[in-house]
């Protein structure tokens, strides 16, 4: 089967590389970049890479025309878990009130993005230290590997859905985008 073949999955990494973990979007299409540079194309998905620094919704246009079956958003985020733990977080988790590093909330841009492509997930990697001028830490480089992985081998859909703990359950939505 050729890459012609295969559905399109739009990758977009988004953070900011001067934050430490906020950079893990970025990472993880450096990683996936490498990864062709080495081995070519993966042989179960047709991938398109954007490194959208901390402003996903400037890619909007060329996401949508491009024809794409899927959008995978990369983000750090804070969802109380041990650092580098990878999560899809399910769009009504995405609090659209409150600011992040992004201009716009994730949450409009994936909405946006769904009416031209069928499936557009948002896959937050838990961070640990997100200070300005930090390293990422080994956790999250390492949660960033296992996901590369995972789009590698076209298992996305085997990365768990967060799940809000019980005591969550009756409060607001949570800002997962840090």
């Amino acid at each position: 089967m050729n890459g012609g073949d295969l559905p399109l999955t739009i990758v977009v990494g988004t953070g900011s590389r001067l934050r430490g973990d906020d950079s893990a979007g970025p990472y993880v299409i450096d990683l996936l970049k490498e990864r062709m540079d080495l081995d070519g194309c993966p042989e179960k998905v047709m991938l398109s890479l954007i490194d959208a620094d901390v402003m996903p919704e400037n890619y909007t246009k060329p996401i949508r025309e491009s024809g794409a079956e899927v959008c995978l958003i990369i983000d750090a985020v804070d969802m109380g878990m041990t650092a580098g733990a990878v999560r899809r977080i399910p769009e009504e988790l995405i609090d659209v009130s409150i600011p992040c590093s992004h201009s716009l909330p994730l949450s409009y841009v994936m909405g946006y993005l769904r009416e031209k492509v069928r499936v557009v997930e948002l896959i937050g990697i838990q961070i640990s230290v997100a200070g300005l001028f930090h390293d990422m830490s080994d956790e999250v480089m390492e949660g960033c590997r296992k996901l590369t992985d995972t789009i590698w081998e076209g298992n996305v859909l085997e990365v768990p859905i967060f799940q809000r703990k019980k005591d969550d359950v009756g409060s607001e939505t949570t800002d997962h985008c840090w």
